[in-house]
């Protein structure tokens, strides 16, 4: 079945955005298996693993902060697009691009209406601002692992020769 304009830019929003909250959500996850704070997956954020963390590690807080409030405005975007049903797709009229583009499926033509040309901006637009937030959050996640990598190590390192020890004795 084909998909229209309108629902088609909808539908890379929706996924475009729940993509990139996996990411805060990942680093949070990764943060509180790493550390064994047995935080259950509902009341994970940055503010509760900061709680359980204490004031021991100012440098893990500040860079969850900054993991959690980047890309803000995507999420409240996504937020408003899972629980309301608003997409805000960057055309100057998302209605009218929404009813041209059902038209256009039906094989009607606006006239005085560059569907394409709509299409297209508004698509880049989404794409451009997503590209932005994501390497401001990469950056962010890429010092978090900095922040960690002894953690991890020494966790793995400890998790690996346990196993080990009790493959041994079997």
């Amino acid at each position: 079945m084909n998909i229209n304009r309108y629902d088609w830019l909808k539908s890379a929003l929706d996924l475009k955005l729940i993509r990139f909250s996996t990411i805060r959500d990942t680093a949070f996850h990764f943060v509180n298996e790493l550390l064994e704070l047995h935080i259950n997956d509902l009341s994970l954020n940055a503010k509760n693993i900061s709680k359980a963390i204490g004031s021991n590690n100012s440098d893990l807080v500040t860079i969850l902060n900054e993991i959690s409030v980047s890309g803000s405005s995507i999420r409240s975007d996504r937020n408003l697009r899972a629980h309301k049903g608003f997409a805000d797709l960057t055309t100057e009229d998302d209605e009218m691009f929404k009813n041209l583009s059902w038209a256009e499926a039906h094989g009607q033509q606006a006239i005085n209406y560059n569907i394409e040309n709509v299409y297209e901006q508004a698509r880049q637009q989404i794409y451009s601002r997503l590209i932005a937030e994501t390497e401001n959050l990469q950056r962010k996640v890429i010092d978090l692992i900095d922040l960690l990598a002894e953690d991890f190590e020494r966790s793995f390192s400890q998790k690996h020769s346990s196993k080990t020890e009790f493959v041994s004795k079997q």
